[in-house]
């Protein structure tokens, strides 16, 4: 054994690693090495693949072995491979002739006259994360020495060094590639979200290049746009395309607006049905945002880990999906800027041309010679409402009155929305039922809350709509200072309500308890009926016998009862003025409380 040209050797392979030659190449010839100077006859590097049983050669030579000649993969429950690994040291086989132990390599070593088997193994694994050894095979029978161990050692050690440096090197190879496909799908999203108006159509690209299933929630149109089906046992992509449209879509709108409220991401059980089985799995949400205001959320859906290149796809679809919402998101507040400046000079009545407003106006669909109602949207706490949620609300009626009601206008108010809405040419009390309960059913799959919808008279002319906005207005305050919700209206109000509009409901209130509060407490606190009895009295108009019959009581009972109210709280029935100031008194408070 030549130590010093072995040394040689092994050290011009050091150097072939560092300028990151050929791996095959190295690995090659560090087996040769050690055949040559070493004096071992041939040698194999294999990779253990423990889950199908096998040995496969990776690397081998054998100046010997004929091209294409020689068998590449072993039986490991008859090789001493699983021996090295396991206890992680060589395992030496003197004579293979002769050794029973290792049923596969005394076959072979008979039929390829061989004797004695070193089998080291390697501080790595291949490629495919397999562990590897180190084969050595004499024809002769050796005596392993521990000089000759070293040696092995360090050509090992260079063997793992140059797989290590290979891995690295393909580890770089596909982070840059990853990088570079990264950066052409960011290029391509980006491209077509700048040049079409399509969130539908940048989805459809953006679909195909992730694994798993995902919706594109769009809160500028308050639409979704699904892609494959999570379980094709469930629903297949059609089916699944069509359920998610037709029966999931205000849940996924909820779930989104709420789950997203308080941050970028979310993960939370997502449930879907098909008859009476049910399905759950995770719903990966992240949010979408133009100058941090949510416009949609991409939505993944799979109980499995998201890979790390797909972590940075998915930033750049949601920069690109930002990018086409916020082209939305600014056509939107345009067109409704416009609308809401035309819209204030009609209620204001600041208009200085009829010509001039009617020629706007046709730009938003609206002919100001037909006739229209305003309907007025608010609730009874409008202020506690987040913005993400108004902003819904208007979204999503602008959407339904482009789909409903194509000549109907949305236009957001301080507290509220007004839909400019178009008066048929044969009005029925049918067609503004639909209209309003659909603008209801739409608003609650925002909030919870019903809303109040107040509806105006028609408008025929120019001058009727600062008229009739300035009622509606009046009605809409009355209504919520009563906390009255649904569809309200002037007539349906009263008259004695828009009296109220205009007044001091507290001074109102403290007016009625010093009139009716003693009353009231009487009853309280004796078990009396004298409330109910003047209520009753005032509603038959003042006539005994009427009153008595609507109290199941006899009148003389009933004029008793009111001569102890004259006496108790000084009340005079018989004065006309006295009668009024009580039962409007008695009025207000029943309007207050109901």
């Amino acid at each position: 054994m030549d130590v010093s040209q072995l040394i040689a050797s092994l050290s011009d392979i050091a150097t072939s690693i560092n300028a990151e030659q050929d791996t095959d190449t190295i690995l090659r010839q560090l087996i040769r090495a050690a055949c040559h100077h070493l004096n071992w006859y041939r040698g194999t590097i294999m990779s253990i693949d423990l889950a199908s049983g096998y040995a496969y050669v990776t690397v081998r030579y054998d100046p010997a072995l004929v091209p294409n000649d020689g068998a590449t993969n072993w039986a490991l429950a008859t090789s001493p491979s699983l021996v090295a690994l396991r206890y992680n040291e060589p395992v030496f086989i003197p004579n293979a002739k002769t050794s029973a132990e290792f049923p596969g390599f005394q076959r072979e070593s008979i039929e390829k006259d061989y004797s004695s088997v070193l089998v080291t193994p390697m501080a790595c694994t291949d490629l495919l994360g397999r562990p590897i050894v180190l084969t050595l095979v004499s024809r002769e029978i050796k005596e392993l020495k521990q000089d000759d161990l070293s040696l092995i050692k360090l050509i090992v050690q260079l063997g793992t060094a140059a797989l290590e440096k290979q891995k690295h090197i393909l580890a770089q190879k596909t982070a840059a590639e990853q990088k570079e496909e990264v950066l052409g799908r960011h290029i391509q999203w980006m491209n077509q979200a700048l040049s079409d108006d399509s969130v539908r159509n940048l989805a459809a690209t953006i679909d195909p290049i992730f694994k798993q299933p995902l919706l594109v929630v769009d809160w500028t149109t308050n639409t979704i746009l699904p892609s494959k089906s999570p379980d094709p046992r469930f629903y297949d992509d059609e089916e699944w395309r069509h359920y998610v449209e037709s029966e999931l879509g205000d849940r996924i709108l909820t779930l989104a607006s709420e789950s997203l409220a308080g941050g970028a991401t979310a993960n939370v059980d997502f449930h879907y049905t098909k008859g009476t089985q049910t399905a759950t799995a995770v719903a990966r949400m992240h949010g979408l945002t133009v100058d941090g205001k949510a416009v949609g959320a991409l939505i993944f859906i799979g109980d499995e880990e998201i890979p790390e290149i797909d972590l940075l796809l998915i930033e750049s679809a949601k920069q690109a999906l930002s990018v086409q919402l916020m082209r939305n998101q600014i056509r939107f507040q345009f067109e409704q800027r416009s609308l809401d400046a035309l819209f204030i000079e009609l209620i204001e009545g600041s208009w200085k041309s009829e010509n001039d407003i009617a020629q706007r106006s046709l730009k938003f669909g609206i002919r100001t010679g037909a006739r229209h109602r305003l309907l007025y949207v608010s609730y009874i706490n409008a202020d506690a409402i987040r913005s993400q949620v108004r902003d819904g609300i208007l979204r999503g009626l602008s959407f339904l009155a482009e789909h409903f009601e194509p000549r109907a206008v949305v236009i957001a108010r301080q507290n509220g929305i007004v839909v400019w809405l178009p008066e048929p040419e044969a009005p029925s009390p049918a067609y503004l039922k639909t209209v309003t309960a659909k603008i209801m059913q739409e608003v609650m799959r925002h909030h919870r809350d019903m809303p109040t919808i107040a509806i105006s008279d028609p408008c025929e002319r120019l001058s009727d709509y600062a008229l009739q906005f300035e009622r509606l207005s009046c009605v809409m305050d009355i209504a919520l200072s009563l906390a009255k919700r649904g569809v309200v209206s002037a007539s349906m109000l009263g008259p004695l309500s828009m009296l109220l509009v205009t007044a001091d409901l507290q001074q109102i209130r403290t007016h009625i308890n010093a009139s009716l509060g003693p009353i009231i407490l009487h009853d309280r606190e004796h078990d009396t009926k004298f409330y109910e009895t003047l209520s009753s009295f005032v509603d038959a108009g003042y006539r005994n016998q009427q009153c008595a019959d609507q109290l199941a009581i006899h009148v003389t009972t009933l004029r008793y009862r009111l001569s102890r109210i004259v006496d108790l709280f000084g009340l005079d029935l018989e004065s006309s003025q006295k009668r009024f100031e009580f039962e409007l008194a008695l009025r207000i408070s029943k309007l207050l409380d109901e």
